[in-house]
């Protein structure tokens, strides 16, 4: 399995996402906590997903969640750039300083 390696700007996405539905419904919260795991883990063993919106990226649905994770693959590392919910205007996104990866 290819190393995973989170860039800060998903990293907070998640953080926001998982506290947001931990307030209102914990069991949705921890739902979201297993199934973008398991998407992740996924893509690290098998990486398919649509090629993405910025060049050299792809998308993964996270399975029965509204969650869209964007990455990566540099060698056999696995770059998780993003997590979008898909009510996010997220069609367009830049990289940022916090993409970059050592």
């Amino acid at each position: 399995m290819r190393e995973i390696v989170w860039s800060d700007t998903a990293i907070d996405q998640y953080a926001d996402a998982f506290e947001y539905l931990a307030e209102r419904n914990p069991s949705a919260a921890e739902d979201l906590r297993v199934r973008v795991r398991e998407a992740v883990e996924l893509v690290a063993r098998r990486p398919i997903g649509r090629p993405g919106q910025s060049a050299d990226t792809f998308e993964k649905i996270v399975r029965k969640t509204s969650y869209l994770l964007v990455f990566e693959l540099v060698g056999d590392r696995l770059h998780i750039l993003r997590l979008f919910h898909m009510a996010q205007n997220w069609h367009g996104w830049k990289r940022l300083p916090s993409d970059e990866f050592q």
